[in-house]
């Protein structure tokens, strides 16, 4: 049954993601092989990364930290329910991790026939890099 197929390696997929600690995205309707949920998540975290903009006050004061974020990529590319999971530590590293999210939309079409993504990702602020 293709549709079990999708199913089980989208759970995969995502249990592979929770492991690594990179950032998880769960697909809310089957239709989309593992393969590509996984190149999906890629694209993403790339988005992600190209629109993260670290605040010059807290690269200045060399203040870091890991700000967890979670929301919903909608079938058009869109973003809705964008949260803070786990604070940084530093409220205004904090806002810059919501602002990311918002910043890096739209996203690439979801793959397959899925209607929404949800994503839970950690976004680093690094004064080392």
């Amino acid at each position: 049954n293709a549709e079990a197929n999708s199913r089980a390696g989208a759970a995969r997929a995502s249990r592979d993601a929770r492991a690594t600690g990179e950032g998880q995205g769960q697909a809310r309707v089957a239709g989309a092989g593992a393969a590509s949920i996984s190149s999906y998540r890629g694209k993403v975290r790339a988005k992600l990364r190209r629109a993260l903009r670290y605040p010059r006050s807290e690269e200045r004061r060399g203040n870091g930290g890991v700000a967890q974020v979670s929301f919903t990529i909608t079938a058009g590319g869109g973003v809705r329910g964008v949260r803070l999971v786990r604070s940084s530590g530093n409220g205004v590293l904090d806002e810059a991790a919501i602002e990311t999210v918002n910043r890096a939309a739209p996203f690439p079409d979801l793959p397959g026939n899925l209607r929404e993504f949800q994503v839970d990702i950690p976004l680093r602020f690094d004064p080392r890099r």
